[in-house]
This record gives C-alpha cells, structure tokens and sequence, in this order.
C-alpha cells in the first residue's frame, strides 16, 4: 500500500523515474519489485523494466514513485513527477554559492552558443555594449522566475551586486570542471545539478542544438527588455529585483574598463 504522502496515484510517471510494484493481485511475488519507467501505453498502463527482470505493463495505482534526492513529490496537479525540481540545483548550497551558480549558469550557457554555433549574445557579441550585457542577463533572470527555477525569496542583490561583474568574464565548461569538479547535464537527474541543465529548464531549449526552435516566451522576453527604459519606474525591473539593484550593477560594470579585453578574448 502507498505511503500517505505520495503523489496522487493519477499522477503522471517521467520516463526514467525510479519505481517499486505495488498492490497486485494476479502477481503477488512481483509486489516490492524495483525498476524504471520506460513510458506509457494504451489502456492506463505504464511500460517498467523490472530490475533483472522483464518488461511488463502496470496500472499507475500499481506503481509507487520512488523519490531521488532534490526531486519534489509535491507537485502541480498534472505534472509528471520522478523528475527533479527546477530548483533542486540550489539543494545544500549557501545563499552565496547559489548566486555564484546562477550566474555561472548563465555564462556557460552563452560559451555554449558560441561553441556550438547557436548565437553570440552578452559579452560574445563584439558589437556589445554594458547595458546589452546587462539587459541580455535581465531576460535570463525574467525567464528563471517565469519557468519556476529560483527558489523562494532569492536575493536579487546578492545574485547581482555580489556576483554581476562575472557577466563580462567568458565561462565555458572547461572552466566549470576546474570551478566545480565536473558538469554533466544529467546529473541533474540524478538528484545533483547541472549548469546545462537549468539553462535548459530557463530557456525553454538546448544550448548545444544550433537548430533548435527558440519557445516564444524567449522571443517575447527579448522584445520586451529591447525597449526597456532605464529608469526607476520601468515595470521591467519589477519581480527582478527592483531598478535599485540593476543600476548599481550597470554603473558597476562601466566603472570596468576591461571589457573590450574580455570580449576580444571571448570572441
């Protein structure tokens, strides 16, 4: 029998989630077994793998979710559960830390369309100036609250003021090994966190398919802050931290007269 604070039995199962057999009648000895969710089929049933065992289908009220570390079981109604969170990058990471980490995940995910061909936005664009760096970041940081990807009460000026002057420092995934021990886009699965994978979740796509189609809350997002206006009143600051904290990192960044240096090198 389920434990009380499962998910809703109707909830849906992720490919790849981890699972135990519960509540057979016709299979008694498969109850307790372990395996992975391969997806779904007609007739309400999921496909699982058992471990060391064969492939067989089972009613979703036969399926118990086990949970992996960072992943909420307590999700909106409809949504697959057996995947992490969008805020499970932050688990077990200081408030400082978790704003160096943002921030780096939004510099690697801009090395990454230069890599691979996808774009050349922030600091990767010659042509870039401090407020088209700063407002490049500004639809990062509207993106990861719309997605749901920051968790409560983020410190916008810890994030910005602490950690902004990054934004003209090139980051790729060379530097994130040195800087984090490793970065593999699918530790996030396995309760850990992944650069990648979170600008994946903001974005709304990959940062390594060049041919991706880009989601239209991205180009809203971009068309938006591309009339933005530089004062206190803009709503485009509102829910980001407020106007304050923006300007001082803007008025920060030009205080820097290495950014034609960083971008040479970049590009």
């Amino acid at each position: 029998m389920a434990s009380q604070n499962l998910p809703h039995p109707t909830s849906a199962i992720a490919n790849g989630a981890r699972v135990k057999l519960q509540g057979l009648v016709n299979a008694l000895h498969l109850n307790g077994k372990m395996g992975t969710c391969k997806g779904a089929k007609e007739e309400g049933r999921y496909i699982i793998q058992l471990e060391g065992g064969p492939t067989i289908g089972v009613k979703r009220e036969n399926i118990d979710v086990i949970p992996i570390r960072g992943m909420s079981i307590h999700q909106s109604k409809g949504d697959a559960i057996g995947v992490p969170s969008k805020v499970a990058w932050a688990t077990n990471l200081a408030p400082r830390a978790a704003a160096e980490w943002f921030i780096d995940c939004y510099r690697m995910r801009l090395d990454d369309g230069v890599v691979y061909g996808c774009s050349r936005r922030g600091l990767y664009n010659p042509d870039c100036t401090y407020i088209e760096v700063v407002e490049d970041f500004l639809v990062f940081c509207h993106l990861a609250v719309d997605t749901g990807s920051l968790p409560a009460n983020w410190d916008w000026d810890l994030s910005l003021n602490g950690f902004g002057h990054l934004l003209i420092e090139a980051f790729g995934k060379d530097d994130a090994r040195e800087k984090y021990g490793r970065e593999n886009f699918f530790s996030a699965m396995l309760g850990g966190r992944s650069l990648r994978a979170t600008g994946q979740d903001i974005y709304g796509f990959s940062g390594i398919m060049p041919f991706a189609e880009i989601p239209p809350q991205v180009t809203a997002a971009e068309l938006s802050i591309s009339n933005i206006k530089w004062v206190s009143t803009e709503p485009l600051f509102e829910g980001v931290g407020g106007f304050a904290v923006w300007n001082s990192l803007l008025s920060k960044l030009q205080s820097v007269e290495q950014l034609g240096r960083h971008l040479e090198t970049a590009c």
